[in-house]
């Protein structure tokens, strides 16, 4: 499936998409500010190097996913379910992450400057060289 179809699908309605493989999507070309993933699964999707840029990902179940040198800059994973996934390098800068779980997420090397994880679950994350300039972690979950 291509980007195009991919968000097609999504506009339609359809929230169902385990295993999707959009990798190196550039959905920049897209106006994914009216985009929107609530609810979505995303489970065990492969989105490595894809640009979803300012994506409203609010709820979406992206457990398992792979997320690696992703550009999630700007998104709202507000409530989102991240358990197990790969992040690995992510541009994740001024990101919503509140209330998301990223339990036994990996963020090794992710830029997290300016994201906003208050309430967000990160147990047993793995946070190698995260950039967390600016991050705001009060009240966070671990």
């Amino acid at each position: 499936m291509n980007a195009e179809e991919f968000v097609e699908r999504l506009n339609g309605g359809e929230q169902l998409f385990k295993d999707v493989s959009l990798i190196n999507a550039d959905l920049s070309g897209l106006d994914l500010t009216e985009v929107v993933f609530t609810g979505s699964d995303l489970s065990n999707a492969n989105l490595s190097g894809a640009n979803l840029r300012r994506a409203n990902l609010t709820g979406a179940n992206l457990t398992n996913a792979n997320l690696r040198e992703a550009n999630l800059s700007g998104c709202s994973l507000y409530n989102a379910n991240l358990t197990n996934a790969d992040l690995t390098d992510a541009s994740i800068v001024t990101t919503s992450l509140q209330g998301a779980t990223l339990t036994n997420a990996i963020l090794d090397g992710a830029n997290m400057a300016q994201t906003d994880t208050v309430g967000a679950d990160l147990d047993e994350a793995s946070t190698e060289n995260v950039d967390l300039d600016q991050a705001d972690f009060t009240r966070f979950s671990h």
